[in-house]
């Protein structure tokens, strides 16, 4: 017999496109253990960058529970991606 898994999450309508440009292959180091230890790091600086991507996750979060009442979950995300 075959299994479903089925949790009863919908896809959402229209759904809200997740912040762009926060991931790692976008000339962020893939570790943060580089020896720098200051925070900023240098020129551009990986902080401002975990900075900047840290608040356009939150006003994405922010906007997607006024529009719908409740906090996003990985699918919300997921369906966003477009």
């Amino acid at each position: 017999m075959e299994a479903h898994h089925n949790l009863g999450a919908e896809p959402m309508e229209a759904p809200m496109a997740a912040p762009r440009g926060c991931i790692a292959s976008e000339g962020a180091p893939l570790s943060t253990s580089d020896g720098g230890g200051g925070a900023g790091g240098g020129a551009g600086g990986f902080q401002d960058q975990l900075d900047s991507c840290k608040t356009k996750i939150k006003q994405w979060e922010s906007e997607f529970e006024r529009r719908h009442g409740r906090q996003p979950v990985h699918d919300d995300v997921r369906a966003s991606e477009g």
